[in-house]
């Protein structure tokens, strides 16, 4: 592990971590999806007759339909 503490193993490993820090604050967070939430959702269109459709009434297909179905049936 002499390698580690070589001058240039440190000032690589720093740069790294400096650029990753860089690029996390410049690029903006997309928001957090949360699958159960979405599931909600489209068990709730289900059994309100709309089908298996997105928030904007277009049908889908981002979620795989058998869990939501299985939602609709309780």
């Amino acid at each position: 592990m002499s390698w580690i503490r070589t001058p240039g193993a440190i000032q690589v490993f720093l740069f790294a971590l400096i650029v990753r820090f860089i690029v996390l604050l410049a690029i903006p967070a997309a928001p957090i999806s949360d699958d159960a939430s979405d599931y909600d959702r489209l068990a709730h269109a289900i059994v309100n007759g709309e089908g298996y459709v997105s928030e904007t009434g277009q049908p889908t297909s981002m979620r795989p339909p058998l869990y939501s179905y299985v939602l609709a049936a309780f």
